[in-house]
């Protein structure tokens, strides 16, 4: 996401980072399908997912996530690393992040155009007591496999049931110069406990 989940919001009051990082953030997934924007990345398959991700007090923040990926092209292309980096920035009682993202494909021997891409992403979060509200909009100036300029939009609640357990949802569509125009969406539930959590 909007980064992927581990980023600190920046606090007016906080004295800036006397380093490069606040704090780091590491997380490694095993998923029963990589789902993106409502496409499997993974063939319907299980495969795994390594985030590390490097905060400031300040709001900014740089991370990189590793993805396996089954594309059925052969020669098989089987990883995906993203690298992103951007900044939170407190508006008016919500949370603004602007953010660079570029996913790559160094294993890719296919024939054909690259599946890499860059995407510019904006996105405000707001809290109302347990629910998060938020609003995302994308732009690509090349889009993955040659398709063209693009534009994504995406709305998102979620909401505390408890404090280890989440029910969420999103919504958004996607405009494409040259590819598919298409809608997509997904409801779910997480389950924390301590340092683990079970997304369904």
């Amino acid at each position: 996401f909007a980064a992927f989940g581990a980023s600190a919001r920046a606090d007016p009051s906080a004295a800036p980072s006397p380093g490069p990082c606040s704090g780091v953030y590491v997380a490694a997934t095993v998923t029963s399908d990589y789902r993106y924007d409502g496409l499997s990345e993974s063939n319907r398959a299980p495969t795994w997912q390594f985030n590390a991700h490097c905060f400031r007090t300040d709001g900014w923040y740089i991370g990189t996530q590793l993805a396996g990926v089954n594309f059925e092209d052969a020669p098989p292309t089987r990883l995906e690393v993203d690298t992103y980096g951007g900044r939170h920035i407190p508006v008016a009682g919500s949370d603004l992040n602007l953010e660079v993202l570029y996913y790559a494909y160094p294993d890719k021997r296919s024939p054909g155009p690259t599946y890499n891409s860059l995407l510019l992403e904006s996105e405000l979060t707001h809290e109302i007591g347990r629910l998060t509200v938020a609003g995302h909009l994308d732009w690509t100036p090349e889009g993955s496999s040659h398709t063209g300029t693009g534009w994504r939009a995406r709305a998102a609640a979620d909401y505390a049931l408890a404090s280890w357990l989440d029910v969420s949802t999103h919504v958004g569509r996607i405009w494409s110069e040259r590819g598919q125009d298409r809608l997509f969406w997904d409801v779910g539930a997480k389950a924390s406990w301590r340092r683990l959590s079970l997304d369904a």
